[in-house]
């Protein structure tokens, strides 16, 4: 957006993504470099954009990125000016060699700023004039009580820090993009529950459907709000946890079939206090995600379990055997019927 002087010479560009408008050198854009602000998303991890949000919110000149390059040192993750304090956020893959980490301790020790290091449970620890919070997990508890420590050193007494309800002003932060294999385009059913207006400017369409951030939901059914890692919808088929609870519940009511015993029950809990199977061993099975559930008392076989409803709607018959619906049931047969399929004396 700016006149041309020259290949070298920098001019005003602006994003067409963003927006944002930076000086570079004609030169440096036809090498392939493009927007600062975008290119965040991609070289600050998402845990140090949740610590520069905290920070920048008690302290209004809070910077993200600081270069002084005539005192050594090429960028600080996060400088506040007034306070001459700076946060190193280190990740354990691109810490692991602390000669680095050493020089910009040095460098900042020398010009009277206080740093403060932020590692991951991979980096290595090594001794230094700057203070240290270590993690010990990845989890965002974790984090978020390493922020707290951070805080504190910073003199705010009782620093509140939440992920989930700051949730959309962090994801503010960055200028996502659209993604290839994204939520929205693997599993569209998923991606109609995210949430309207708690993510920021964060949508389906700009993040992987296996990424591991934890965003908000809504559910189409009850309506409920909660949060939960993308990987956790996707993988886990996890959803609800209201509408789980009553899936749950219908499921635990439902009648189940024994494939080696041939016998029928009315609930797996029916099926649990005259079997001694774990119950949720046995609606697992029916769900398929147990290939079986108990062993046969006589034979010592593995046991396979069906819904009933479910065989039905497959062939319009239980599986076949000496016990099927509409000949008898357990319920009215009683115990004797089970320990007599199951090959015990009466």
């Amino acid at each position: 957006i700016g006149m041309y002087e020259g290949n070298r010479k920098n001019i005003d560009h602006m994003c067409g993504i963003c927006g944002h408008i930076w000086s570079a050198r004609p030169s440096n854009i036809l090498q392939g470099k493009g927007c600062p602000c975008c290119a965040k998303e991609y070289k600050t991890s998402h845990a140090e954009i949740k610590v520069y949000y905290y920070l920048k919110y008690y302290f209004a000149d809070a910077i993200s990125g600081y270069h002084d390059q005539q005192n050594g040192i090429s960028e600080l993750d996060i400088y506040i000016p007034s306070l001459k304090f700076a946060i190193e956020y280190d990740g354990g893959l691109s810490h692991l060699d602390i000669a680095r980490d050493k020089r910009k301790d040095r460098a900042c020790e020398q010009i009277g700023i206080t740093l403060v290091r932020i590692r991951e449970p991979e980096c290595p620890s090594y001794q230094s004039s700057c203070e240290f919070v270590y993690l010990k997990t990845h989890t965002n508890n974790e984090l978020q009580t390493a922020i707290r420590c951070v805080l504190k050193i910073l003199g705010i007494a009782s620093p509140q820090v939440d992920f989930n309800i700051d949730c959309k002003e962090i994801n503010s932060l960055v200028a996502y993009h659209k993604k290839q294999k994204s939520l929205e385009e693997v599993y569209p059913d998923i991606a109609s529950e995210w949430h309207p207006t708690k993510n920021g400017n964060l949508l389906p369409n700009m993040i992987t459907y296996g990424s591991k951030k934890v965003v908000w939901w809504q559910c189409k059914v009850c309506g409920s709000e909660y949060t939960m890692s993308i990987m956790g919808r996707t993988s886990g088929q996890c959803g609800c946890h209201i509408c789980g609870r009553e899936r749950t519940r219908q499921a635990s009511c439902k009648s189940v079939y024994c494939v080696e015993t041939c016998c029928s029950f009315d609930s797996a809990a029916e099926a649990e206090r005259q079997t001694g199977i774990c119950a949720s061993s046995i609606l697992l099975a029916c769900k398929g995600r147990y290939k079986h559930a108990g062993k046969h008392p006589i034979t010592n076989e593995h046991l396979h379990w069906y819904y009933i409803d479910d065989q039905i709607q497959k062939d319009g018959s239980v599986v076949q055997g000496a016990i099927t619906l509409g000949m008898v049931s357990v319920k009215d047969a009683g115990n004797n019927i089970v320990r007599k399929a199951m090959g015990l004396e009466l």
